[in-house]
């Protein structure tokens, strides 16, 4: 989707081009890739499904394989479970010989038996006979890839996830800044979550969790983010009904769609994500980063960046009573949030600098060559 394409790989889109490579990008149109148009991608349109719809998926392989026919590419790397599919045949059918795939979490691994993941892990076996690297942010992803039979470990590479340090660190006027703009008293405490309003990312166990704080007096939760036209599962229209916008009344926000994140994370104490289901969650990298504690669900990915105790806290998945007391009990521990960001800080600096991330891709590419 062109919101992928955007808000996940215009830096390392950036990062090819300043290396000296000619980058072109092929996702849905919309308001995403009209941005990436506008600082001079060329852009090959294609309507992608991301649900397992054979007709609309299989007009978008018909069109891809189209457009890369008349000008292949050198390299073809594809990105998300469905468009990853269609990426991978329009390419090898263009006669592109190097594709490499980056998993960004694993959405129909966890239940193999149901006829759409059958389906789905289907494709994606014949897929891989395809790709020459893969790419895989996180280690867990990159372990049950090769389990399943999607990936060959020696071709594997996992390069983790970043973000500009630069823009999103810690910044005490911006702090002050945001929260006059939004009427936040600088003495609340601030619980954001950064993400789509869909079941999966757990905002309905966050809404629980919030009514159940209801007491905790100066406890606001801002909520960022919508859900895609193409969700599967969005969570809108049940959040608006939920009981803890009644119960904490503004002190209960959501904000939609924001493209200031580091402002906003400025303004917060606390991050929560409570998911189902990750890769490697930038939010929590981008909430390190500017010396935020993270209270997360303790899934694979989450213990790969969260360090329980030293950076935050990881609570059961689908639990919202221990997501509440998480929050309660950093909520009501300044110090121990203070220690807590600076040490997230340090390793957001250490582990997950974008230009890193970027750097281990382009090594790769240029081997293939």
């Amino acid at each position: 989707m062109d919101f992928t394409a955007v808000h996940f790989l215009q830096p390392l889109m950036e990062g090819c081009r300043a290396a000296g490579w000619d980058v072109e990008f092929a996702c849905s149109p919309g308001p995403g890739a009209s941005r990436l148009q506008e600082v001079g991608f060329a852009f090959r349109p294609f309507n992608v499904s991301r649900r397992l719809s054979p007709v609309a998926n299989v007009r978008a392989l018909l069109s891809l394989t189209a457009s890369l026919r008349q000008d292949p590419p050198t390299l073809a790397h594809t990105h998300t479970p469905i468009a990853g599919l269609i990426g991978r045949f329009a390419a090898r059918l263009a006669g592109c010989r190097r594709i490499v795939h980056t998993f960004h979490g694993l959405p129909f691994a966890g239940n193999s038996s149901g006829l759409g993941s059958g389906a789905y892990l289907g494709l994606e076996r014949i897929a891989a006979r395809t790709t020459t690297s893969f790419f895989s942010q996180s280690q867990g992803d990159a372990a049950r890839a090769v389990e399943l039979g999607i990936a060959r470990g020696g071709d594997m590479l996992v390069i983790g996830n970043g973000v500009d340090l630069s823009r999103f660190r810690h910044d005490d006027a911006t702090r002050a800044e945001v929260r006059a703009e939004l009427g936040v008293a600088m003495t609340d405490v601030v619980v954001l979550f950064v993400g789509r309003l869909v079941r999966e990312k757990g905002i309905l166990d966050l809404a629980d969790a919030a009514g159940a704080l209801a007491d905790h007096s100066g406890l606001v939760f801002l909520i960022a983010g919508d859900a895609l036209p193409s969700d599967r599962d969005p969570a809108g229209s049940d959040l608006a009904r939920h009981r803890a916008a009644r119960k904490l009344g503004d002190r209960w926000r959501r904000l939609g769609y924001r493209p200031d994140i580091e402002r906003l994370i400025n303004a917060a104490d606390l991050l929560v994500l409570p998911s189902y289901r990750e890769g490697l969650p930038r939010s929590v990298i981008e909430a390190m980063a500017c010396g935020v504690p993270v209270v997360a669900s303790d899934i694979p990915a989450c213990r790969e960046l969260v360090e329980p105790g030293e950076t935050g806290l990881l609570v059961p998945v689908g639990e919202p009573a221990a997501l509440a007391t998480a929050i309660r009990a950093l909520a009501s521990d300044p110090a121990r949030r203070a220690a807590m960001g600076l040490a997230a800080r340090r390793q957001a600096e250490a582990r997950h600098d974008e230009r890193m991330v970027i750097r281990r891709q382009l090594q790769v590419f240029e081997r293939l060559l």
